[in-house]
């Protein structure tokens, strides 16, 4: 079966989608420790410590669930396909250059 939409480019928005994350880590382990320590001022009402704590609970879970997430997105692409453009933008690249070899394959690939 054809494949009719751009798998490298899929690849390649997800690995850095996976590196913007990485990025963000650190501020969303700032914000999960803010609300522990908010949690655990004395005499604080138990209906926000409640939520505090979900809240800590949520920021730790969900940073793995989204890598896990691009994770299962990555294996469920046509690897095949995969290797073949990233093979084909290779041999753009040494013609045309890094820059422009993207633009030549897909005008050559409109071209068909």
């Amino acid at each position: 079966m054809a494949v009719r939409w751009d798998v490298l480019k899929v690849a390649e928005s997800l690995k850095e989608l996976d590196r913007i994350l990485d990025e963000a880590a650190p501020v969303l382990e700032k914000c999960r420790s803010k609300a522990v320590e908010t949690a655990q001022i004395d005499h604080a009402p138990g209906y926000l410590t409640q939520r505090l704590n979900s809240l800590s609970q949520d920021l730790a879970s969900r940073s793995k669930a989204w890598h896990e997430s691009i994770q299962v997105m990555r294996a469920s692409m046509p690897q095949t396909h995969l290797a073949k453009q990233e093979k084909r933008l290779e041999q753009y690249a040494s013609v045309f250059g890094d820059d422009k070899a993207r633009q030549a394959m897909l005008a050559f690939e409109g071209e068909k």
